[in-house]
């Protein structure tokens, strides 16, 4: 490990040690998701930003990896819920592989598995587009990731080859406009509780893909 990361997980780590007696920014009550910076109490100055869901709204998402390798369609199945898809782990390892085997997915592949048409509750087409953003800590702050986590989508995260869904991430910036993570939660379908947070070794090196719907050109009419 080189001194720049050693240096950037330090960071990271104390960032997230002063995160654990934080004042949070005020959430809406319910379950609706949270997209909210204020000032912190020590500091007019230093905004602190929450985006994403509460566990309340994450609870009835979370799954339980079904195989030992079916980490990526617990964590597609439950990112897919949000956006009205209904997609067991075992139809999207069938829809991949031909039949229900316990292998994993590359990430690699993911864009391919969601490049088709799928359909939503009221039976209307939906076709999504996988974008990635960058592989590191900042990639879990990217305007982008907080819009989707601020509308109740769930981007998927890449670690070292596991699959997690990102539920929430809390944030500070300093008035110099220096971001800082300070916590980002992730339901993981190998975790016992499935809600957990990044460990900072882990948003390190996060892979983050968001799930976009795409707008659906209409013909004109002649």
């Amino acid at each position: 490990m080189g001194l720049r990361t050693r240096r950037r997980l330090a960071a990271l780590g104390a960032a997230w040690l002063a995160a654990a007696g934080a004042v949070l920014p005020a959430r809406a009550a319910g379950s609706a998701p949270a997209n909210a910076c204020s000032a912190a109490a020590e500091s007019p100055r230093l905004l602190r930003c929450v985006h994403g869901l509460p566990s309340q709204a994450v609870l009835p998402l979370l799954q339980r990896q079904r195989a030992s390798r079916w980490c990526w369609a617990a964590a597609l199945s439950m990112a897919l819920r949000p956006l009205g898809i209904e997609a067991s782990q075992e139809a999207l390892v069938r829809l991949w592989y031909g039949s229900a085997v316990n292998q994993a997915l590359e990430l690699a592949h993911l864009p391919r598995l969601l490049d088709r048409e799928w359909r939503d509750g009221q039976g209307r087409p939906v076709r999504l587009q996988a974008v990635p953003v960058a592989a590191d800590a900042a990639g879990l702050m990217a305007p982008g990731v907080l819009d989707d986590l601020g509308d109740g989508r769930l981007p998927l995260v890449a670690l070292a080859g596991h699959l997690v869904v990102l539920t929430e991430v809390l944030w500070e910036r300093q008035a110099d406009g220096t971001a800082t993570l300070l916590r980002a939660v992730v339901a993981d379908p190998a975790a016992a509780d499935g809600l957990r947070n990044l460990r900072p070794e882990e948003a390190a090196t996060a892979r983050v893909l968001r799930l976009q719907p795409m707008v659906q050109s209409v013909a004109a009419a002649p």
